[in-house]
């Protein structure tokens, strides 16, 4: 039941809101509510543990303790239908900014998710940049 409800919310929720998004995140207001951040919002929320897992999965060989990701620091780059006009598999591209301690970044990663139905399948991993750490976090480091 909850991945019907977690289907029908992100289907419905792409779909009235396809065009915000295709003009990317960061044309998002997050300074005052609004549909679209709603709706950015819950596609993050959902996306978030596949996320964490792929980010602990990678940085497990960097780091000796998992980074944090927190869904404001998920950005939408792309989303688009793989089918035609009202089909409901889609492709979403996110950039992913994890942390440590006091949001100290360790670097930037892309991700490249299928969406068909309730299924959410990762289809592309990239690592774009690794962040220094300060000397006090050196620790952490491999």
């Amino acid at each position: 039941m909850k991945k019907i409800v977690i289907a029908i919310c992100l289907t419905l929720g792409i779909s009235i809101t396809l065009h915000p998004f295709c003009s990317l995140a960061e044309n998002i207001n997050t300074d005052k509510p609004s549909k679209a951040l709603l709706y950015h919002d819950i596609v993050i929320s959902m996306l978030l543990p596949k996320i964490q897992n792929k980010i602990n999965e990678f940085y497990s060989a960097i780091l000796t303790r998992y980074p944090n990701v927190y869904p404001y620091m998920v950005y939408v780059e792309n989303i688009k239908r793989l089918d035609n006009f009202r089909g409901f598999i889609f492709s979403i591209t996110v950039k992913v900014n994890p942390v440590v301690g006091p949001h100290i970044s360790v670097g930037t990663d892309k991700m490249t998710f299928k969406i068909d139905g309730s299924r959410v399948r990762l289809t592309k991993f990239n690592h774009i940049k690794t962040e220094k750490l300060p000397p006090h976090w050196q620790h952490i480091v491999r």
